[in-house]
C-alpha cells in the first residue's frame, strides 16, 4: 500500500504535466504484486520511464512512463508485434519468444480512451517517475512466453480469422495466482494458451482465449522446435533481443 508521502510526491509529479492529461489519468494502487511488462530483452536490470518509440499514431506523448499491464493479456495486446515477430518480420536477431517481467511498484497511472485510445483493449498502465524508486525500477523475471502456431482462415474479401496456440512458463516466484486473463490467474507451472477465432492479428477477446496446465516434458518440446534460443541469455550484444 503506498503511503501518505509516496501519494502526495504522485500528486506533485503530475503537476508538471497539461491539464488535459492530469483529468484523463486514474491514480491507482497495486491489485497484484507486480506491473507485468513483455520483452524480447532478455537482459534488462532496471526500466526508466520514458516517451516509447512504439504506440498508436494518436496516443499522448507528453508523459515518461513504463507500459505496463495488469494481466499477461494485456501486455500481449499492448505489445501489438505478437504475430509480426513470429513471422521473423522485424530482425535477424529474433530468438523465438520473450520474457515477462515483473515491476514492483506502489502507484501507478491508469489512462482514459482521451490519452490512449486503445486502452479498454489493451489494459495499459503507466508506471511514472514520481520519486526515485519509481525512475530507476527494478524488475524480476517471472516467466517466459512463445508463439508456437498461428493458423489464419480467409472468411472473405481482406478478413481473416485467427487460431494461434502460445505456451508459458511461470517462475516460482510469481506471486499466486499469477494474473495471466482477467479473472483468471495461474500458478507456477507450464501452461498452453488457445487463442481461437479470433478476427484481428492484435486484439484478442480474452473470452476466445483457453488455458490448459501442460508438463515440462511437453513445454520444453514445443520450445526446442519455436524458441529454442530463448534461454541464451549470455549471447554477445549483437544477438541481444529488441525490448
Amino acid at each position: 500500500m503506498a503511503s501518505k508521502v509516496e501519494k502526495q510526491k504522485m500528486r506533485e509529479h503530475l503537476r508538471n504535466f497539461p491539464e488535459h492529461v492530469r483529468k484523463n489519468v486514474e491514480v491507482l494502487e497495486p491489485t497484484y504484486p507486480f506491473a507485468l511488462h513483455i520483452s524480447a530483452n532478455p537482459k534488462i536490470d532496471v526500466f526508466y520511464p520514458m516517451v516509447s518509440k512504439r504506440g498508436l499514431s494518436d496516443e499522448d506523448r507528453s508523459i515518461p512512463r513504463v507500459s505496463t499491464a495488469s494481466t499477461l493479456w494485456g501486455c500481449i495486446v499492448g505489445y501489438s508485434s505478437l504475430l509480426s515477430d513470429f513471422r521473423h518480420e522485424h530482425s535477424d536477431d529474433w530468438l523465438g519468444g520473450y520474457v515477462i517481467y515483473g515491476l514492483p511498484h506502489k502507484l501507478k497511472l491508469r489512462p482514459n480512451s482521451t490519452l490512449l485510445p486503445d486502452v479498454t483493449q489493451s489494459d495499459e498502465e503507466w508506471i511514472v517517475g514520481f520519486d526515485n524508486a519509481h525512475r530507476n525500477i527494478v524488475p524480476q523475471k517471472l516467466g517466459k512466453l512463445f508463439a508456437h502456431r498461428v493458423a489464419i482462415t480467409s472468411t472473405g474479401s481482406k478478413s481473416r480469422l485467427y487460431d494461434i496456440t502460445l505456451y508459458l512458463e511461470l517462475n516460482r516466484n510469481a506471486p499466486t495466482p499469477f494474473p495471466a486473463l482477467p479473472e483468471h490467474g495461474l500458478a507456477p507451472g507450464y501452461w498452453k494458451l488457445e487463442v481461437l477465432g479470433v478476427n484481428s492479428s492484435v486484439y484478442w477477446d480474452p473470452a476466445k482465449i483457453t488455458v490448459h496446465q501442460i508438463d515440462k516434458d511437453e513445454y520444453q518440446s514445443k520450445k526446442k522446435l519455436s524458441a529454442g534460443l530463448l534461454s541464451f541469455e549470455g549471447l554477445p550484444p549483437s544477438t541481444l533481443w529488441i525490448s
